[in-house]
């Protein structure tokens, strides 16, 4: 009777031991989590999310600003703007808008600051 009570003991010191120690659990991580997002002609890319990317195929390189670039096979401008009956001026767009000029700008100020200073 003695020893099965020490087998008792002793079976649930074992069991409260394997039941502390980390249980490995599997985690679903994507390949390039460690790595900073990288580009190659050839070979394989790492996105910003982590993933990675290869060729499949012919690559064509273009660029992310379509003031440099018109190709109409990835985006037909003027078709677009069909609809609304007008076109771009991309002359404009490349001038960009007009800046302020630092002496209106400078009146503008003390004349805002005087009419602070009225209602006050």
């Amino acid at each position: 009777m003695p020893h099965f009570f020490l087998l008792v003991i002793l079976m649930g010191t074992v069991l409260q031991v394997n039941a502390q120690q980390p249980k490995l659990v599997s985690i679903l991580e994507v390949p390039g989590k460690f790595e900073y997002a990288h580009s190659q002609e050839k070979g394989i890319s790492v996105l910003p999310s982590g993933r990675y990317i290869s060729p499949a195929g012919e690559m064509i390189r273009i660029t992310h600003d379509p003031l440099e670039m018109h190709d109409t096979r990835i985006f037909d401008v003027n078709k677009a703007m069909k609809k609304y009956k007008t076109t771009i001026d991309w002359n404009k767009i490349i001038k960009g808008p007009e800046m302020d000029k630092l002496e209106d700008m400078r009146a503008d100020h003390y004349r805002q600051q005087k009419q602070a200073i009225i209602r006050k």
